[in-house]
C-alpha cells in the first residue's frame, strides 16, 4: 500500500516515478488548512468563482459565443480580397507586324465563398450543439463544486468533534491499560493477563479510530482547499500530536 500511495503521489505531483518520498512527520496528525466556519453559501460562491476548471470553461463558452456572433454578423458578407501582380514581355500590333515591350499588370480580385453561404445553417447547428455541450459541462462542474464544498465543510466541522472524542477514547484506553497492568504487577486479586490483553486491544482500537478520524479530517481539508482554488485562505496552525504521546 505504501508503494502504491507513493506512485500515485509522484504522478499527482508530476515527479519522477522513481523518486523516493520520505515522510517528515513521525505520525499522522490533524492539520487546519482552510477555515470552514464561514457559511456554506460563501464558500460555494468562492469555489464557483475560482475553483478548478471554472475559468477555463467560462473562457471556452465566451469563445464559442463570440464565434457564433461573428458568424451571424455582417462580416460574413465581406468578400476575400486578393492582390495580384504580373510583369513580362507583351507583343501586339496591327497586321503582320508585332511590337514587343515590357508590361506590368496589377490586379485586385474580390471573391465570395459560396460554400459558406450554402453550409451556414448546418455549421450554425454544429456551433450551437458545441455551445450546449460546453454549457452542460459548465453546469455539471458547478454542481460538483457545490456538492464537494458542502461535503468537505461538513466533514471538517464534524471532524473537530470526532477528533476530540477519539482523543478522549485513547486517553481512557491508556488509563485502563495502565491500571490493568499495574493490578497484574501488584498481584491484585481478580487481575489476570487476559484483562491486560483486552485493555491493549481496546487501546489499539481507540488509536486506530483516532488515525481513521484524523485521516478523514485531513482529506476533507485538502479537498476543500483544492475546490476553493487559488482564492483559498490558508490557515497556519501547528498540527496536534497523537494523544498520550503515542507514535
Amino acid at each position: 500500500q505504501a508503494a502504491a500511495a507513493q506512485s500515485k503521489l509522484n504522478y499527482l505531483l508530476g515527479l519522477d516515478p522513481c523518486a523516493q518520498l520520505v515522510p517528515v512527520d513521525p505520525s499522522l496528525m490533524p492539520f487546519d488548512l482552510i477555515d470552514a466556519t464561514p457559511p456554506a453559501c460563501q464558500l460555494v460562491s468562492q469555489a464557483l468563482a475560482t475553483g478548478p476548471g471554472v475559468q477555463e470553461l467560462q473562457g471556452l463558452l465566451a469563445l464559442i459565443q463570440e464565434s457564433m456572433e461573428r458568424a451571424q454578423g455582417p462580416a460574413k458578407y465581406l468578400p476575400v480580397f486578393q492582390v495580384g501582380m504580373a510583369e513580362g514581355l507583351f507583343g501586339a500590333s496591327a497586321g503582320d507586324d508585332t511590337n514587343w515591350d515590357n508590361r506590368f499588370d496589377l490586379g485586385l480580385q474580390a471573391r465570395w465563398n459560396l460554400t459558406e453561404f450554402l453550409t451556414a445553417r448546418s455549421r450554425r447547428r454544429v456551433a450551437e450543439s458545441k455551445a450546449q455541450q460546453a454549457q452542460l459541462a459548465y453546469q455539471e462542474l458547478r454542481a460538483k463544486l457545490t456538492a464537494g464544498v458542502q461535503e468537505a465543510r461538513e466533514a471538517i466541522l464534524s471532524g473537530h468533534d470526532q477528533i476530540r472524542q477519539a482523543e478522549q477514547q485513547v486517553d481512557f484506553a491508556q488509563q485502563a491499560y495502565k491500571l490493568s497492568n499495574q493490578r497484574l504487577k501488584s498481584n491484585v486479586a481478580g487481575s489476570t493477563p487476559t484483562e491486560v490483553l483486552l485493555a491493549i486491544q481496546s487501546l489499539g482500537r481507540a488509536q486506530l479510530n483516532y488515525l481513521t478520524t484524523t485521516n478523514a479530517f485531513d482529506k476533507a481539508q485538502l479537498r476543500l482547499m483544492v475546490l476553493l482554488g487559488p482564492g483559498a485562505v490558508i490557515k497556519c496552525r501547528p498540527p496536534e500530536p497523537l494523544p498520550g504521546g503515542e507514535k
